[in-house]
């Protein structure tokens, strides 16, 4: 429950409260899924805490190396650190998984209630190196 209340809360643009569900959540099940990670991955971004976001990602992707929401959050955080190499490299992974992976798919499925916040994410993206 906490979880996906964590889930919503980062996509409805309350970071703070989503890292607190999760620390909860986490306390609750140690032995948790990865998709926590990814929830706690994009609260942290979103706080600019792209290094801390960064080491949660890499526990995702030594069971889920392909998944593409954790490498574009991945992207992201080394696209604002200035990482140019490390973030090119996250977006070709997704490029080579999912080709049709574009700025147009992010911006049509993604279900961020605040706007500034997907053009945020999308603008780093960009900066990272993804297609239109």
């Amino acid at each position: 429950f906490h979880a996906f209340l964590a889930w919503g809360l980062g996509w409805a643009g309350k970071p703070e409260e989503a890292l607190r569900e999760l620390e909860l959540a986490t306390r609750l099940n140690p032995h948790h899924p990865l998709l926590y990670s990814i929830f706690l991955a994009r609260a942290l971004f979103h706080l600019g805490r792209y290094e801390e976001a960064l080491a949660d990602l890499e526990r995702v992707f030594t069971d889920m190396s392909g998944h593409n929401m954790a490498l574009a959050l991945a992207a992201a955080c080394y696209a604002a650190l200035g990482r140019k190499a490390d973030a090119r490299s996250a977006i070709d992974d997704i490029m080579d998984s999912t080709p049709s992976y574009s700025l147009s798919y992010i911006r049509s499925t993604l279900p961020y209630s605040k706007q500034a916040d997907l053009e945020r994410f999308a603008d780093m993206l960009v900066t990272a190196g993804l297609p239109n």
